[in-house]
């Protein structure tokens, strides 16, 4: 015989009733009988028999209402929980249960009166602390929520529910070791109960214990095989780990439970998302939309999906649809403003950043981001500022070390840019552009195997990495090793056939070697490929130059300073073109005007100079190359040309002694040696002068042959 049947058999309620029809207790006692056995629609009438019996029996009202709360019907449970207190007001059980009907009702504060009076009939009212702890942690107030569970679990030391309610509380205020250590003493004392594993599979979730967390809501599908949240969170730990197929699946079955359950449909699409599947992703968030109209997140979710699909209007709209219904999302005016970003809708973008980061002060994401919009606008001081504040509020954000390592480099303080760098990998160690980064900064501090280096360990980890490649050929033909650059440009042009920069790079290598035909034929193929690649066409411009081709070359420079008007060293490049043609007064212009958008641009000094020379200007000749000095000590073509200039001016001693410190800083300078010769010529030097007349030519530059001719006649040598 089953237990229902023998409780049927000792308790006969029925049989009782048709005995005595007027016998209250056989009408109440229905409430006992086993939850199977229990028909709601029947208990009602019975208990209100009863209590018409016996108008003073509290224990039938308390019970009446209690089904009356099981239906929902909070507002006929309360009145007949009234009843149940005015006739034993020291019964503590109808104030705990009143309070729960408040509750259900949203009543707080009217739940917590009656739990304080419950407590305050029977201090040792363990499932009354409980209660009200829950009440308390509806309102935020955790601290005293977990006060209250404690109090129940010392009052009952196997309280499984106050075990597990404290859990959630510590859950919420971020304690997810001692959440998941109460839910272990929860399940320890009652094994049974699905909740509370998917509650510990929630903690494990969010520590990033997939593992575990996917263990228990394993353990609690088992035991409740129809609950579409157990499967839903399952589907999500599983989209976690990248495991997207299970993912659809789970969120799937818990659609196929209840197909009106919103959250299986945005998390199913999230996983759509990441496949790529935008399309089906989209059609997800709609069925969620439909069925939750008012929840911002969705439309966030939609929006990007549609930026998926390249689909800048509907992603705008979307996330202003978002923020309409929530005015505090901060995630959807980050997302916006990424959008706003895409588009160089720089206002707009900085906007939507500044109230993100209103909303959500220590939002690191957002003050990074905006710092890079910063920095693309040249404000480097803010975009600094703002990786800095990303990094305060989140110091292993090795994102914001690597944007305000770049912006260092921007500034050209490259030692500063490397430090970050160097963070940044500690952090994040398998990043391969980060070390590319790091090797850029180092090559332009002139650390050519250190930056070689970082762009090794890039390749290794992205043999495809064409940018890696390409920034490898760039240290080595400043190394000038041009082999080894044309060898990495030409694996990076491999990899990406569109690589414009690639191109150009391995045309840059062919030039260093003196090829200039093929030096040109690569600039052609990157101006082919980005037709807007300002630098291809002032490089080719370059390699005509070499080739005396200063026509052809002055138009390149013309095409490369349309399209950037603001670099100066294009207008110097040109510059030394005009000077080429004999034309002194344009190259005066062209290096004036490098030297005001860059007034410390040495280089353009020294061309300048040479203009003013050319013009038998030589006072302010030789004042642009002491400019140029000042600016660069080290900078070689400035001594050899102020000595050009004071030879000029018959001052060959000042002249000796500025080829003497060309030569110093550039002992291959044939120029210099070629220009020294003269002067020594001139001081009566001629030994010096015949070495360095064999160095200049050894180094191919040949000196005049009246020079020749005066020196071997001065000398009374041959050679």
């Amino acid at each position: 015989m089953s237990a229902s049947s023998i409780y049927a058999a000792a308790f006969p309620y029925d049989k009782t009733i048709s005995i005595d029809p007027k016998y209250a207790n056989a009408y109440n006692s229905h409430w006992i009988a086993p939850a199977s056995q229990v028909n709601l629609t029947q208990l009602i009438p019975d208990y209100s028999k009863g209590n018409e019996i016996n108008p003073n029996n509290s224990e039938a009202y308390n019970n009446h209402g209690i089904d009356y709360a099981v239906q929902g019907n909070f507002a006929s449970a309360i009145s007949d929980y009234n009843q149940a207190i005015a006739i034993d007001p020291k019964d503590a059980r109808p104030y705990n249960n009143r309070a729960l009907a408040y509750q259900g009702q949203g009543n707080s504060d009217q739940a917590i009166a009656d739990y304080n009076k419950a407590i305050e009939i029977n201090p040792k009212y363990a499932d009354a602390y409980n209660n009200r702890g829950l009440v308390c942690h509806s309102q935020g107030y955790f601290d005293q929520a977990i006060s209250d569970h404690s109090k129940a679990i010392s009052i009952d030391p196997k309280h499984a529910s106050a075990y597990n309610n404290r859990g959630i509380a510590y859950y919420m205020q971020g304690f997810f070791s001692q959440a998941i250590s109460d839910y272990d003493q929860a399940i320890g004392f009652s094994p049974k109960d699905a909740r509370i594993y998917n509650n510990r599979g929630i903690a494990y979730h969010i520590q990033g214990d997939l593992a575990h967390a996917i263990s228990d809501y394993n353990k609690a599908i088992e035991l409740k095989t129809d609950c579409a949240a157990y499967y839903d969170l399952r589907g999500l730990a599983y989209y976690s780990q990248g495991d997207l197929a299970r993912a659809v699946a789970d969120c799937s079955k818990a659609i196929g439970i209840d197909a009106n359950y919103t959250d299986a449909y945005n998390n199913r699409a999230l996983s759509y998302a990441d496949q790529g599947n935008f399309a089906q992703a989209i059609l997800d968030y709609g069925k969620a939309i439909s069925i939750s109209p008012k929840d911002a997140r969705i439309y966030n979710n939609r929006g990007i999906a549609y930026a998926g699909q390249g689909i800048y209007t509907q992603l705008i709209s979307d996330l202003s649809k978002a923020i309409e219904i929530n005015p505090k999302y901060a995630q959807a005016y980050y997302n916006r403003a990424l959008a706003y970003q895409s588009r160089d809708s720089f206002n707009q973008a900085v906007s939507d950043y500044n109230k993100a980061i209103e909303i959500n002060p220590n939002y690191a994401d957002a003050y990074s981001n905006r710092g890079i919009l910063y920095r693309s606008q040249g404000n480097f001081d803010q975009a600094i500022s703002d990786h800095s504040k990303a990094i305060s509020i989140d110091p292993k954000n090795a994102a914001a070390y690597n944007n305000r390592g770049l912006t260092y480099a921007d500034q050209g303080n490259f030692a500063q840019a490397i430090s970050d760098y160097s963070k940044a990998i500690a952090i994040n160690p398998k990043d391969a552009k980060i070390y590319n980064n790091r090797g850029i900064a180092y090559r332009n501090q002139g650390n050519f195997l250190q930056a070689i280096s970082d762009h090794n360990r890039a390749i290794e980890m992205d043999r495809n990495d064409a940018e890696a490649y390409n920034n490898r050929a760039i240290a080595y033909c400043d190394q000038g090793n041009y082999d080894q650059a044309i060898s990495d440009s030409s694996k990076a042009i491999g990899i990406n056939p569109n690589y414009a920069d690639a191109y150009c790079n391995r045309g840059i290598a062919y030039h260093g070697q003196g090829n200039y035909a093929q030096a040109i034929s690569d600039y052609n193929k990157a101006t082919s490929i980005d037709t807007n690649n300002a630098l291809a066409y002032n490089n080719r411009a370059l390699a005509y130059v070499s080739q005396n081709n200063f026509l052809q070359a002055i138009s390149d420079y013309n095409r490369a300073i349309m399209l950037n008007p603001k670099d100066a060293r294009v207008y110097n490049n040109r510059a030394i073109a005009y000077r080429g043609q004999g034309n002194f007064v344009q190259a005066l212009s062209d290096s004036s005007k490098a030297i005001e958008l860059n007034p410390n641009y040495a280089e353009a000094y020294c061309i300048r100079g040479a203009a003013y020379r050319e013009q038998g200007n030589i006072g302010q000749a030789i004042s642009d190359y002491d400019r140029a000095i000042t600016i660069n000590p080290k900078l070689a073509l400035a001594y050899n040309n102020r000595g050009a200039a004071r030879a000029a001016q018959g001052n060959y001693t000042q002249a000796i002694s500025d080829y003497d410190k060309a030569i110093e800083l550039d002992p291959n300078y044939a120029e210099a040696y070629s220009n020294r010769a003269a002067s020594d010529y001139v001081a009566k030097d001629y030994y010096r002068a015949w070495e360095d007349v064999h160095k200049a030519e050894k180094l191919g530059c040949p000196v005049k042959s009246s020079l020749l001719n005066d020196l071997k006649r001065e000398s009374g040598r041959t050679e």
